[in-house]
């Protein structure tokens, strides 16, 4: 027994800065919030610009600055809101261990360790702070520090280092640094971040925007020397024309919708008991088409117990058993139903031990006097016992899990055990869990295949997967008798694979991703660590191990596999609306840029003014594409993010360019006032944006319609009521039929210019 530290020890460490403060960063603080917010590219340009709005005093074009200001207020209050959630919850999954303090044993949060606390480390750990055992022994990889996947036997007077993940076994060891001292302190946020999440969607954006940034400065001179000098408008006329043309481009309003959607996405999932520890992975799943699922706590609830045991020698079983669980006591749920199956015993001394290991499938003791007992899988255990491996068979078929006991005369050699004989079986089950059958077939229904990957008797994963609905379960795998390089193949063919190893697990997942494959996989024992790094999208159980919740991008707080669809719903609800308002914030992008060049050649005046971009972007864009963000649009997502919202994006700009080349033409022939032609130009772009909405959200529902109809009307009244300010007029007969004639050749010229981008990005192999 170890006393451990008393108080008045624990709180001289705590003033002295002797804790080990760990910075689990799931969210930005609130200084971080307020700075990405404020201090953008697009933030710096506006204000920029509304100065020069300022300077020439025209004070009602400088609205657009109200805009940017709503987006900030608006994006840094939702994030706020998101992570008071999320930091709640992380709180709640912090990892625990542990802790011997005034001679009793107490559980705290690592982040309330001090220097020299006595601590208990077993499997599925995560070393919270460096360490030296002081009693047992334990198998750690080291790969997050070295890089070396072989895991390590580390015995009494070895160190241990932060964020290590222990494999196997179990002992008592004394921190040696906390906080900032520690080897590595920055290694369990960085298995945290271990990969990067893939985004189409973020990756989208940030093209976007770089390339805006690359023209807007030079094109904003040419405009503005066009406008001046070559046109030779007033100060104020030119300075208000060329705001209008730079304002056009930015997109500021999709970065701000698309960080507003996904932190209100990962809010609803808080709801439902989900804790998303990266943003992007919601888009990620949203685009999963196969999902890697080991049996153990998601198809089944993980708690076993055994049914019945079997002696196979004349041995006294329970006397066996019960001093083997007594050195085992606390681990997987297999030895805690045999802790729970046998009385525990203290009546042999323990001469040397080997702790069960995913690599090895078993456990070894030596009893003095008494000899070496081994536990675990036949097939690992006695490979030359053909009739112990069929009984297990046996068994399997009706989904036990079966659990030899072994003797081997030669002991403990290299962490091995040899030639050992059977003595007895148990017979060990796993419920399945209620929901898993309706989880599975929704998968299926939404075209993402199931794998399910497990290290236990193939025979016995698939009689449970078949339970559950699991489709192609009677050609299974066992992993232990195939190459890596077959085993890649076999991924992509078969569906059930028992006795994988954790390197196999990471091996199916990188095949399964060089095949093309967006993947995900579930896990919650150290074993799937590697695997759930390597997925494209990690989920991990609440009840599993700290190195598997770290190691993933999602932890479901309730344990409960069946959480799954509401959270890939999430992820489609969110990005599919996303796509659907990007296409109407890269309309005003496009045919802004392409009439900024257009102007410039043909040395026109930019044809609009920035209070009406305004207007027509806040009713037409801001407003309906924000409400349309709560619809439900759980289609699969397909397709490449800036393919899909170009080809909905171009054709209208497009359509809003030639439509305005028209107002020219007509001008020349007519001269018109400037007036009447700016007011031609807003309508019938305003017409093409309503219209747009309905191409782009179709098939209408009541809510879409109702949205679409409200901001068309409030975009008509703005015009009508709001003509003065608005810099509108009275249009002529020829301007009023022509906006008639042109508004309804525009629906035929957008469909035949989203037909020609279909084919032209097709031909390019897009």
């Amino acid at each position: 027994m170890f006393a451990g530290l008393s108080k008045e020890e624990v709180q001289q460490r705590i003033q002295e800065g002797k804790i080990n403060t760990i910075e689990i960063k799931i969210t930005r603080t609130y200084k971080e919030i307020f700075k990405s917010n404020i201090f953008t590219f697009f933030n710096l340009m506006n204000v920029v610009l509304f100065i020069l709005i300022l300077f020439v005093k025209s004070y009602r074009n400088g609205l657009f600055f109200l805009t940017i200001i709503a987006n900030t207020c608006v994006g840094i209050f939702q994030e706020i809101r998101s992570k008071k959630v999320l930091d709640k919850l992380a709180i709640v999954t912090m990892n625990k261990i542990e802790v011997y303090r005034d001679k009793d044993k107490i559980i705290l949060p690592i982040d309330q360790l001090v220097l020299d606390d006595v601590v208990v480390i077993r499997a599925g750990m995560q070393v919270p702070s460096d360490a030296v055992i002081l009693e047992g022994k334990l198998e750690v990889n080291e790969s997050l520090l070295t890089g070396e996947s072989v895991p390590q036997l580390k015995e009494r007077d070895n160190e241990l280092f932060s964020g290590s993940v222990v494999t196997s076994g179990e002992a008592v060891c004394k921190i040696i640094h906390v906080g900032k001292d520690n080897y590595s302190s920055k290694i369990i946020q960085e298995a945290k971040k271990y990969k990067g999440i893939t985004s189409d969607l973020k990756k989208s954006i940030d093209t976007i925007l770089k390339i805006i940034s690359f023209i807007i400065i030079p094109l904003g001179i040419l405009l503005f020397t066009n406008q001046y000098f070559m046109l030779h408008f007033s100060l104020k006329e030119a300075v208000v024309k060329t705001v209008a043309a730079l304002i056009g481009m930015i997109p500021e309003g999709l970065v701000f919708l698309t960080s507003v959607a996904l932190a209100i996405s990962v809010m609803r999932l808080a709801q439902k008991k989900t804790l998303v520890q990266d943003l992007y992975c919601v888009e990620t799943l949203a685009r999963v088409d196969t999902l890697c699922l080991d049996k153990t706590g998601t198809l089944t609830e993980g708690k076993m117990k055994v049914i019945e045991s079997f002696k196979m020698q004349e041995i006294d079983l329970d006397e066996i058993m019960g001093n083997y669980c007594t050195v085992f006591p606390d681990g997987n749920a297999t030895s805690l139903a045999l802790s729970a199956s046998f009385k525990l015993l203290q009546n042999y001394s323990i001469k040397d031990k080997l702790d069960f290991s995913s690599d090895r499938k078993y456990s070894a003791i030596t009893f003095t006097d008494k000899g070496t007992y081994c536990l675990g899988a036949a097939q690992f255990l006695f490979p030359n016992h053909k009739d112990v491996i069929e009984l297990a068979q046996k068994y399997a078929v009706d989904g036990y899990r079966v659990i030899f006991l072994g003797k081997s005369e030669k002991g403990i050699i290299d962490n091995k055990i040899v030639d050992a004989i059977p003595l007895a079986y148990m017979l060990i089950r796993d419920q399945i869990r209620p929901t898993a059958k309706a989880t599975i077939e929704y998968f299926y229904k939404q075209d993402v295949t199931c794998k399910i990957i497990s290290g236990d008797d193939p025979l016995t994963v698939s009689n449970i997967a078949k339970s559950v609905g699991v489709r192609n379960t009677d050609e299974y795998v066992d992993a232990s008798q195939y190459s890596d390089e077959e085993l890649s193949k076999l991924i992509l063919e078969k569906t059930i694979f028992g006795r994988v190893t954790p390197y196999q697990k990471k091996l199916f997942v990188e095949a399964l991703q060089n095949a093309g494959h967006v993947v995900a996989m579930t896990g919650d024992g150290v074993n799937d660590v590697p695997a759930l790094k390597k997925a494209n999208a990690s989920i991990a159980m609440a009840s599993g191990s700290d190195a598997a919740k770290n190691a993933s991008n999602i932890v479901l707080l309730d344990s409960d596999f069946s959480s799954l669809p509401s959270v890939v719903n999430e992820g489609r609800r969110v990005i599919n609306n996303i796509r659907s308002a990007s296409s109407m914030f890269l309309i005003k992008t496009a045919f802004s840029v392409v009439l900024s060049i257009l102007t410039v050649l043909l040395s026109q005046a930019y044809p609009f003014q920035p209070i009406q971009l305004t207007i027509i972007g806040i009713f037409s864009i801001g407003i309906p594409t924000f409400l349309l963000q709560f619809e439900p649009n759980f289609q699969r997502v397909d397709g490449k993010f800036l393919r899909v919202a170009f080809r909905n994006a171009i054709p209208s700009a497009m359509a809003i360019v030639f439509g305005i080349l028209l107002g020219m033409i007509l001008n020349a022939y007519f001269r018109f006032p400037a007036s009447m032609v700016s007011t031609f130009n807003a309508i019938q772009t305003g017409i093409i944006y309503t219209f747009t909405l309905y191409m782009v959200y179709s098939p209408l529902s009541k809510y879409r319609l109702f949205v679409i109809l409200t901001m068309q009307t409030l975009l008509a009244l703005s015009f009508l009521f709001g003509a003065n300010f608005l810099g509108l007029t009275t249009l002529s007969l020829p301007l009023i039929i022509a906006i008639v004639v042109y508004s309804l050749f525009s629906i035929v010229l957008v469909k035949g210019f989203k037909a020609i981008f279909q084919w032209l990005i097709k031909s390019l192999g897009y």
